[in-house]
């Protein structure tokens, strides 16, 4: 896909720019459920327990007690600080938890594929493969640690069910926090930043897109920044004999990224309990996990994982079109 970059070398400003400190400091991201609106979503989830999930509609999601911290819970996401954490959500099964987030879902956007069989709800936990033998396999199917990284749609939610024995923790980074520090550190590298760089598609490309796309790790757009990267897909991209080697310039400018955001002072990292839903805006926010395991036979870590389209999201940068992340976002009405 081609695209005219449209080149930033200001500063970005506004609420989703913050340190770890300045988010620690804050408790307005931090919800929780009531225990009546609790229940009123576990009611509802056992009401639909004979029907598919993908069948439940927005009509059927009128959960009245939940509603009003569900559009704070969406607010935070996707115009404040672009993460918010929501406790108490009802996940006493896989059942009861797939069902409570996609009924959440559906108070706050558009459910959106997150595969090339357009699969809408995703489980996240250990199967056991190898994304370095298989092409298909994504890091989430695994327990090794996943880098810092952003997902599909407006937002994400991620639902703990059980959390790991040991490891597995979370961490988010502010993306135009990250983007101000490399402009202040490394001018010429945010210009770098800026122009496309491989990233693997991991089998998961639309019809008749190629299997590697070429995207910005950060692209300006309409006064602010967009961050797209998953630095060990372009890892894998770079495996292909037809994919060329980075430059010197694209090599540094991914290092200075990494070291970044492995700083304290940029990335928050917090450990997810069963009931918690973290909810994210993937074109201001990355997150990463700590890899995990659960020894002695124990049940393993589990989540479940929505991406969310929203019918007042931003306009896109059309070097987004075609891309597996954010194509489908084109699609809503009024944000093509």
């Amino acid at each position: 896909m081609t695209a005219t970059i449209e080149l930033s070398m200001t500063p970005v400003f506004g609420p989703m720019c913050w340190s770890s400190q300045e988010l620690a400091a804050r408790n307005d991201w931090a919800l929780h459920l009531d225990a009546e609106a609790a229940k009123e979503l576990s009611n509802a989830a056992l009401a639909f327990a004979d029907r598919p999930v993908a069948s439940i509609t927005a009509t059927d999601a009128t959960q009245a007690k939940a509603a009003a911290i569900l559009r704070r819970l969406k607010t935070l996401a996707a115009f404040g600080p672009g993460v918010a954490l929501l406790r108490g959500v009802p996940c006493e099964s896989a059942e009861m938890a797939a069902r409570a987030l996609w009924l959440i879902d559906l108070q706050i956007g558009l459910p959106q594929p997150q595969d090339a069989a357009g699969g809408l709800l995703h489980d996240i936990r250990d199967t056991g493969a190898d994304p370095n033998t298989e092409s298909d396999v994504r890091v989430y199917q695994t327990a090794r640690a996943q880098p810092f990284h952003n997902d599909g749609g407006d937002l994400f939610l991620l639902l703990c069910r059980r959390p790991a024995v040991e490891g597995g923790s979370s961490r988010i980074v502010s993306a135009p926090a990250l983007f101000n520090e490399v402009l202040a550190r490394q001018p010429k590298l945010a210009a770098v930043l800026q122009q496309p760089f491989p990233f693997d598609a991991r089998d998961n490309q639309l019809p008749g897109q190629p299997a590697v796309q070429h995207l910005p790790i950060f692209s300006s757009h309409g006064g602010g920044i967009f961050v797209l990267h998953k630095r060990h897909y372009i890892d894998y991209a770079l495996q292909r004999p037809d994919v060329p080697p980075l430059t010197n310039d694209q090599v540094a400018a991914l290092d200075l990224v990494d070291a970044i955001c492995a700083d304290p002072s940029f990335q928050y990292t917090f450990r997810m309990a069963a009931g918690d839903l973290l909810a994210g805006n993937n074109f201001s926010t990355l997150h990463a996990r700590d890899a995990f395991a659960d020894p002695g036979g124990r049940s393993g870590r589990h989540m479940l994982r929505l991406w969310i389209g929203l019918t007042n999201g931003p306009k896109l940068p059309e070097a987004f079109r075609g891309s597996r992340e954010f194509d489908s976002l084109f699609k809503i009405p009024g944000r093509g």
